[in-house]
Order: C-alpha cells, then sequence, then structure tokens
C-alpha cells in the first residue's frame, strides 16, 4: 500500500528534531553552484539552522576559499544518487552528503560536472562522489557510503529469500536494464514480465500481479519508500561499493575528508541521508546476496564472476524512475525527508 504525504511529512518533522538533537551540526544553504545550476534554499526554517562555522581548510588544499568544490557525474540521472529536475533543481544522497560533509568542514559547497575522475580531482574539483576504487591512478578512493548490485523485491519484510523461493514465481524487470542481462545469466525457473520503467514494475508488485521486481538496489529501495508494505529481498550478485575520490597526493584533503565522513556516519547524519532515501535497505554485502543460484553456463550456484560480466550501471535502471517521487529540495542536507 502507497504511504501518504502526511505519514513522510510527520516523519521528516521527526527527523528534524532528532537530527538536531544528536548532532548539533549546521545545515547550511547552497545556493553556489556550478554549471549554471539555479539553486534554491531549503525551508526557512532549515536556513535558521545555518551558524556558517569556522573553515577548517584553505587554499591550496582546497580550490576555492571557503568551498567545498565537489564533482558529480551529472550526465546520468543515478536516482536516489543524484537527480535535477526540468528547473535545475539538484538533490539525492551524493548531495545530501556532500553538504553534510562540507558542513563537518566549515564549508559551503558547490557542484561541478565532471566525466574522468583523475582528471577532475587533478584539476578542477576537491573530491568527487560515487566512485568506486578500481581503475585509479591519480586518485584514492576515501570510505564507502553506497553499494551497487541488482536485487530483487516482493511484498514481505525486508530480509534475505532463498533460491527455492523464487523458483516458479514471475518477476517484473525493467526492458534492456543491466539487471535483466543478469538475470539472463542465471537459469533460475521464473516467469518474467517486462516494464518500461520501475515505477509500473512496482505498481504491479503492489496489485499481485507479480512476486517480485529485479532491478538496481538502491533505485528499487527508492521506488519501495513510497510503499509500506514492500522490502528489499536479498541481491542476485555480489555487492560493489563507492566512495569519495580525492587527489593521491592531497593528504591533508584525505585526512579531512575521511575524519568528516566517521563524524557524519557516527553523530546520526548518515544514517538520517540513507534512511531518506533508500529506507529500511541494509547496507549490502555479501551476507545479503542470494545463495546458490544455478547461472546458464553451468549446473552450479553463481558466483561473483558469474553475474559481474554485465556490470552494473544504475543509470540504465534509474533513469525511467519518476522524479516527481524524488522530494527534491535542491541543496537540503539529510534531515528533509
Amino acid at each position: 500500500m502507497r504511504q501518504g504525504s502526511g505519514r513522510r511529512a510527520a516523519t521528516a518533522l521527526l527527523t528534524v528534531a532528532v537530527s538536531i538533537g544528536l548532532t548539533g551540526c549546521s545545515f547550511p544553504t547552497f545556493s553556489d553552484f556550478s554549471l549554471a545550476l539555479d539553486v534554491p534554499s531549503v525551508s526557512e526554517g532549515l536556513d535558521s539552522l545555518a551558524t556558517g562555522g569556522t573553515a577548517q581548510l584553505s587554499s591550496p588544499t582546497i580550490r576555492q576559499e571557503r568551498y567545498l568544490t565537489v564533482g558529480i557525474d551529472t550526465n546520468a540521472n543515478t536516482a536516489p544518487l543524484y537527480m535535477e529536475d526540468s528547473s535545475g533543481k539538484v538533490s539525492g544522497i551524493d548531495v545530501d552528503l556532500a553538504s553534510a560533509l562540507a558542513d563537518e568542514l566549515g564549508l559551503k559547497v558547490r557542484f561541478v560536472s565532471v566525466g574522468d575522475v583523475d582528471s577532475a580531482t587533478a584539476s578542477t574539483v576537491d573530491i568527487v562522489m560515487g566512485v568506486p576504487s578500481e581503475d585509479l591512478s591519480g586518485s584514492t578512493v576515501v570510505g564507502s557510503y553506497a553499494e551497487s548490485a541488482s536485487a530483487f523485491f516482493y511484498k514481505g519484510s525486508t530480509g534475505v529469500v532463498s533460491s527455492s523461493d523464487l523458483n516458479g514465481k514471475t518477476v517484473g524487470v525493467q526492458s534492456g536494464s543491466v539487471s535483466e542481462q543478469k538475470l539472463n545469466k542465471t537459469t533460475l525457473g521464473m516467469s518474467r514480465q517486462t516494464f518500461e520503467d520501475l515505477n509500473d514494475a512496482f505498481e504491479a508488485l503492489e496489485s499481485g500481479s507479480i512476486d517480485y521486481v529485479l532491478c538496481d538496489a538502491y533505485a528499487g529501495a527508492y521506488v519501495a519508500s513510497s510503499y509500506d508494505d514492500i522490502g528489499f529481498a536479498g541481491s542476485l550478485n555480489d555487492p560493489s561499493s563507492y566512495g569519495i575520490a580525492i587527489a593521491a597526493s592531497n593528504t591533508a584533503l584525505k585526512q579531512s575528508v575521511q575524519q568528516a565522513l566517521e563524524n557524519v556516519e557516527g553523530n546520526g547524519v548518515y544514517d538520517a541521508i540513507r534512511t531518506r532515501w533508500v529506507g529500511s535497505l541494509p547496507t549490502l554485502t555479501s551476507s545479503q546476496q542470494i545463495s546458490d543460484i544455478p547461472t546458464a553456463d553451468a549446473d552450479s550456484s553463481s558466483t561473483d564472476s558469474d553475474l559481474s560480466d554485465a556490470s552494473e550501471d544504475i543509470s540504465t535502471e534509474t533513469s525511467e524512475v519518476d522524479n516527481a517521487k524524488n522530494g527534491s529540495t535542491a541543496g537540503s542536507n539529510a534531515v528533509i525527508l
């Protein structure tokens, strides 16, 4: 059943109170974005919390005085990590977490569209959000705040089902998605129904016309948060993690960002960000992977290498997520749901 807006509004008020009580940190407004993004401030209530703390970093450790310059790949709407609506408002986990890190460092935040990570950290930005640790030569990845895997969702409580629970059931997938490709690598005895977007797939799941949806875990959790009876049922493949890239030579910034990340993870802000965007989705590890899934090339159970050839690109599944559901308050911090 879909959750009503009144419930979400009440939760937002409660989360504001709890987060402020836990962290005591300020929540600045963010109006200075690159890319000519005209980003409005958050609500007046949060505006009043901005204290303009003392900056802990300065040039040459950061590229612009008083600002943390954050790189994000804006070429794909990878909901709920990053989204930009038709009016230029940006939101998502990357936006909220970068804003919280900047606040910890006593800085304002500005966002820059980037492509190659090493080039960006070497010349234009301080950090880049959402970066895997592989294939970087000039950058170091700090922390791990998000994961990527294809995951099943069903009408039930969050948990991990068995492969036998899947056999004989009907699964919905987004046509042409990475998750559909990974499903093709298995011999699960599931009927399949394809959909143009995840919203339609989850509506079918809610109505009972299908038993499961298979999609990117974060995209699925983002859509599932609109329902009070749909939960995570386990991942198809072993998850990969994403962190924050910093120029390898910038030791001072690396240490400061690492400490800031540990602070927001320890004071409740990170949990509030995660809950805002992916609800009750657990942090994905190998323990959330469904075991004994048969693969198409052998009778043996699946391994990470069996299912990883179709590398996860969540933009193939999240670009079709209804942006009307993105809860966008551009530049907002973690405490608005």
